[in-house]
């Protein structure tokens, strides 16, 4: 009997370490491509939201938007769990970043507010495809500012007041805004959870100032060209509104005490995309896409290592062998990238 029940044991213990392997699936469409460990029902969801948000892009930006020439990739994951070794910093909840040359969305879940972090990536992406070149307090500035939108019939109302911003500031030390102007992506306000509020708190609430206050809003487009070619942010605001940072500084803290805001009313309509297939991901792909969101500064060799491990398991795959040219180029070994890249293309790799 006893040997019976540790046979049992044994046999329980097998089957919870299969059943707790993610199930992958893939839920592709013209502009996007869903990899989910997500439900299927969650996941339709979450690719009905960025359908909506590109068709706000594609009627609103000028020229409509520039993706790469494959989908983009979003990563839905099941559980912050599964996210947690791919997360950039110990705060992010989403993501979107380029990896040998494709774009990337990662979601660490399908939560109920998917919604507005769908919209805050996306942002990042136009921006990213516009060629603007922008500091990080107003690449998130904006990205949070056009998170609000929300469909009033056929307008779009941007910039309604965040709440949890709103408390945060409230809460919160007030960081200098010479230095929120002036961090990059090295600084500890970007990249470090104790400070990294005061940078998306203070971003947003100036983005909103310059861009929708009466009196801000006729000089953002020129802020914007000046930063966008390389002007850091402080002497652009100076030189635009013709004053010190410091008095913009106080006038931002007085607008933030204010009893009404403006937002904007833009025409434009949310298009749901058609209804996508649900079909079981392939192994490979999901192999190279976690592969892929390990691919960051300081894992280069782990991330050569997996790459190598991949293309001798699926030698007639060219994708690991472009990923290793990107990875090559991104660390000087140029010699080393070509010969990657000529492999991929002799696979019949034809990433542009």
């Amino acid at each position: 009997m006893g040997r019976i029940f540790r046979a049992l044991l044994v046999l329980l213990s097998i089957s919870a370490a299969f059943s707790a392997e993610p199930k992958w699936i893939h839920v592709p469409s013209a502009d996007f491509e869903i990899f989910s460990s997500a439900g299927e029902s969650d996941t339709r969801r979450v690719l009905q939201h960025f359908e909506r948000v590109r068709s706000f892009f594609e009627q609103t930006v000028k020229g409509g938007v520039k993706q790469q020439a494959e989908p983009v990739r979003i990563v839905l994951f099941g559980s912050k769990k599964e996210y947690e070794q791919y997360r950039p910093n110990d705060f992010a909840i989403a993501y979107y970043t380029q990896i040998a040359g494709r774009d990337y969305i990662v979601l660490s879940s399908a939560s109920e507010d998917v919604f507005p972090v769908a919209v805050h990536e996306y942002v990042h992406l136009v921006v990213q495809h516009s060629g603007l070149n922008l500091p990080p307090w107003l690449n998130e500035g904006l990205a949070e500012l056009y998170s609000t939108l929300k469909p009033e019939g056929d307008k779009i109302l941007i910039g309604s007041l965040i709440p949890g911003r709103m408390y945060e500031i409230s809460q919160q030390k007030w960081a200098p805004l010479a230095a929120i102007v002036a961090a990059d992506r090295e600084s500890p306000y970007y990249n470090e959870k104790n400070k990294a509020g005061s940078l998306y708190n203070e971003g947003w609430a100036l983005t909103h100032m310059l861009q929708l206050s009466v009196e801000y809003s006729p000089r953002f487009a020129p802020l914007l060209l000046q930063i966008s070619r390389g002007v850091p942010s402080q002497t652009a605001i100076e030189s635009v509104y013709g004053k010190p940072l410091s008095t913009v500084e106080k006038e931002l803290r007085s607008y933030l005490g204010r009893s009404t805001f403006s937002g904007r009313v833009i025409p434009a309509r949310l298009q749901d995309g058609p209804k996508a297939a649900v079909e079981p991901a392939d192994a490979f792909d999901v192999k190279l896409t976690l592969v892929d969101l390990n691919n960051r500064p300081g894992k280069e060799a782990e991330t050569r290592q997996k790459l190598n491990e991949l293309a001798s398991e699926y030698p007639k795959r060219p994708e690991p062998q472009s990923a290793i040219g990107y990875l090559e180029w991104r660390t000087g070994e140029q010699e080393q990238a070509v010969k990657a890249f000529a492999a991929a293309f002799e696979l019949g790799g034809r990433n542009p």
